[in-house]
């Protein structure tokens, strides 16, 4: 009777996983550029916590201010980001998403790949999918960018300055085939201008 019982509950645990799996999506750096608007290297001067109204539910938000560089367009940049969810227990708001604590404390250095066409708070780029913040150190007398493992878009350790230039590159790369897309749907599609 037991073993039947057992059998049922791996079932059932098996067939709810399968959905939640499908749900994860491993990247490399060129998908996760493909659908977020910017790359930022830089240093968290500020970070505070906020709630605000969703949809009706009371949400916890981390803003953080940072000021560094879009690794994308080699221009400065100094701005507020945001992630869903607290470090604070007392918020009780941890979302297993969310940049660990470490990566976004403040004085830290990081990589954050963003998203700007979030509407849900007033203008402020969104941390894509939450933990796309790779935290910096110094290793052997250069910045490194500290990976987080198969899947993710920065799998292993990888010299800043490498980064700088790949993303750089790949940024390029994706402009151009976005320009190459927008001409091949003008010409495909070609208005009468009032004609």
């Amino acid at each position: 009777m037991r073993l039947h019982r057992s059998l049922g509950i791996l079932v059932a645990l098996a067939i709810i996983a399968v959905p939640l799996h499908a749900g994860i999506k491993a990247m490399n750096l060129a998908q996760l550029m493909e659908i977020t608007t910017d790359t930022i290297h830089a240093q968290v001067v500020e970070r505070s916590v906020h709630s605000k109204t969703i949809d009706g539910e009371e949400v916890v938000y981390t803003k953080l201010t940072v000021i560094g560089e879009s690794m994308r367009r080699n221009e400065p940049v100094s701005m507020n980001v945001v992630y869903m969810g607290s470090h604070d227990p007392a918020d009780n708001f941890m979302m297993s998403e969310m940049p660990e604590a470490q990566d976004v404390r403040v004085g830290a250095e990081v990589v954050l790949f963003t998203d700007g066409n979030v509407e849900f708070f007033d203008g402020m780029p969104v941390v894509h999918n939450l933990a796309n913040a790779f935290r910096v150190e110094n290793a052997f007398g250069t910045k490194v960018v500290i990976g987080k493992g198969e899947g993710m878009a920065v799998s292993t350790n990888a010299k800043l300055s490498d980064m700088r230039t790949t993303v750089r590159d790949l940024h390029i790369q994706l402009e151009a085939a976005k320009a190459t897309l927008e001409a091949e749907k003008a010409a495909a599609n070609p208005s009468n201008d009032g004609k």
